[in-house]
């Protein structure tokens, strides 16, 4: 019998070594799956990376403000161009002929500006019409003396009314007549005040048109045979052929300013913004290789989130528009009691919080659960966030999980 007992429980020992194993194995496949890490102390220094790429596209496409004819063209596309050096040459023949085309045109405009202002200056002669107002009014004068006498003979008798109304009808064709030569008078006044009229607009449009001519001579009197740049640069893309006639503020060519400063815009946290200042010298990392620069401005971002940083980048940085890179700044902190990564901080309608991993033993052996616990943070960066009060150095912290994890929850470690 006894042996039966010994029996009995070691078969059942096995068997529940052998559930537990089973158990334990279902388990891991449906509980959450979730990362970890270990919080760490004060001592890190918190370190941001900023994103962004090079921007500075200074490209500048040469133009002339009068026609030119191209006589031969010295450097290909995808040259490096020196200052000053000639990229190619006009046709001078050409600007000479264009010279003396608007040499005669200003004679001829000079010429008509002349008659204008004789034509202003000469004085208008109204003296015929003028003659015979003065003769008019003094015939009236002598008809009404001659019409008041009338009036005493016709009242005393002494005269007919006939003779009365006869001496008033030539009075009446008097002033009729004067005031139609008046009238003349005054038409020929305004026709002359008009005619005046014009002939200053036309000589101010022809002042206008000489000075214009004047202007465009001048442009080509002090043009240069040889087309160069102020500063150094490559040639881009060369718009015209030898021979060819360009027409004014049509681009001749267009070159690539490799004196012009390069410039990598990048995102960097508002929050941060007392970090950092105008003239603080960085580096910033450019694929393979490193640039040194200093932050030229600040603007803040339509996102509210970041502002965006202009860095200049030194000479010899071989930097090209659309290099993508990232510079790395370290900034300053408040004490925290440890820190975390990001992608540990939760949070909900109570604030963040974490879920903190505890260990513990189990009549099938180890197993982990993880404890909710509500944190309060302080700096952060785009990797690891300050806890101020909550966590402690040296505890573990749940970092992923493969499902929605609640506090008290069984979990299953990645290895």
């Amino acid at each position: 019998m006894e042996k039966k007992i010994k029996k009995f429980i070691i078969y059942f020992v096995v068997t529940m070594i052998f559930l537990a194993f089973i158990s334990k194995t279902l388990s891991n496949a449906t509980i959450p799956v979730i990362t970890y890490s270990t919080t760490q102390s004060d001592e890190i220094t918190p370190e941001i990376s900023c994103y962004g790429q090079v921007i500075t596209e200074d490209y500048e496409e040469l133009t002339y403000e009068v026609p030119v004819k191209i006589k031969e063209i010295l450097y290909s596309e995808g040259k490096r161009l020196p200052k000053s050096q000639a990229m190619m040459l006009l046709d001078m023949d050409y600007m000479e002929e264009q010279i003396k085309k608007f040499e005669m045109n200003q004679q001829k405009l000079e010429a008509n500006l002349a008659k204008y202002n004789k034509l202003i200056g000469e004085q208008s002669d109204y003296t015929a019409t003028q003659r015979q107002v003065y003769l008019l009014e003094s015939e009236i004068e002598s008809l009404q003396e001659d019409v008041a006498y009338t009036q005493k003979l016709y009242e005393t008798g002494a005269t007919s009314l006939e003779e009365y109304e006869k001496i008033l009808d030539q009075l009446s064709m008097k002033e009729t007549e004067l005031e139609w030569t008046n009238e003349d008078l005054n038409i020929q006044r305004q026709q002359d005040a008009e005619q005046k009229e014009s002939y200053v607009l036309e000589k101010l449009s022809l002042e206008a048109e000489l000075e214009l001519l004047k202007l465009e001579k001048s442009k080509y009197e002090e043009m240069n045979e040889e087309v160069s740049m102020p500063y150094t640069c490559f040639i881009k893309d060369i718009k015209v052929n030898e021979g060819d006639l360009v027409p004014a503020y049509t681009p001749v060519v267009k070159v690539l300013n490799r004196d012009a400063n390069m410039i990598f815009e990048a995102l960097f946290p508002v929050d941060k913004e007392g970090e950092i200042h105008r003239g603080k010298k960085v580096t910033v990392l450019l694929g393979d290789t490193v640039a040194k620069g200093r932050i030229e401005y600040i603007y803040s971002n339509d996102d509210g989130i970041n502002v965006v940083l202009g860095i200049i980048l030194e000479e010899g940085s071989n930097a090209y528009i659309g290099q993508r890179g990232k510079v790395n700044m370290r900034f300053s902190t408040r004490p925290s009691s440890a820190w975390v990564p990001v992608e540990a901080i939760r949070e909900d309608g109570g604030g963040e919080y974490v879920f903190v991993l505890e260990e513990r033993k189990s009549i099938i052996g180890e197993k982990y659960v993880v404890e909710k616990r509500r944190v309060v943070t302080g700096d952060r960066s785009h990797l690891i966030v300050g806890i101020t009060d909550g966590l402690f150095a040296g505890e573990k912290i749940v970092n992923t999980s493969s499902k929605p994890l609640e506090d008290g929850c069984d979990v299953y470690v990645q290895e």
